[in-house]
């Protein structure tokens, strides 16, 4: 949603161009999640790192900026590597010109709700969260529920 090179700048953010029959479930986690980010939350910490071997090396770097620079590679490498997943999971959708989460929105937007700190397992009872399909239902509240967890006095 936010382009690599703005991350730090807080400045832009896309929503709405995924494919998927949970639209407005996704379009909700996603204005939460920019919201969010225009506020300064959440941190942007890659879970997957840049292999060293794609690095470039840059011997006159001072350790800051070295660690800087780390963070932004990461963040690239994770963004290339999410966006290639689309590609390869749906060959004959539309994963080569935009997400196509048809099968896949649950798990996307258990990921924007656990970077807004706000529960991403929405049922209770084994049972329940295996043989009962998500829906709308689930998240019901989730807009009250970010913003008490996120309240600014």
């Amino acid at each position: 949603m936010v382009p690599c090179s703005l991350a730090r700048e807080r400045s832009l953010a896309f929503m709405g161009i995924t494919m998927t029959i949970n639209t407005t479930l996704v379009a909700q986690a996603q204005a939460l999640w920019i919201t969010a980010f225009f506020g300064g939350e959440p941190v942007l910490r890659p879970t997957e790192k840049c292999p060293p071997a794609v690095r470039p090396v840059d011997e006159d770097a001072d350790a800051e900026k070295l660690v800087e620079e780390r963070e932004d590679l990461d963040l690239v490498w994770e963004t290339a590597l999410h966006s290639q997943f689309g590609r390869w999971r749906y060959p004959g959708g539309f994963g080569k010109r935009n997400p196509d989460f048809v099968f896949d929105a649950i798990p996307y937007v258990d990921l924007l709700l656990k970077d807004l700190g706000v529960r991403s397992v929405r049922k209770s009872g084994t049972l329940t969260k295996v043989l009962s399909p998500y829906g709308m239902e689930n998240y019901r509240g989730l807009v009250e529920e970010w913003m008490a967890g996120n309240s600014r006095d």
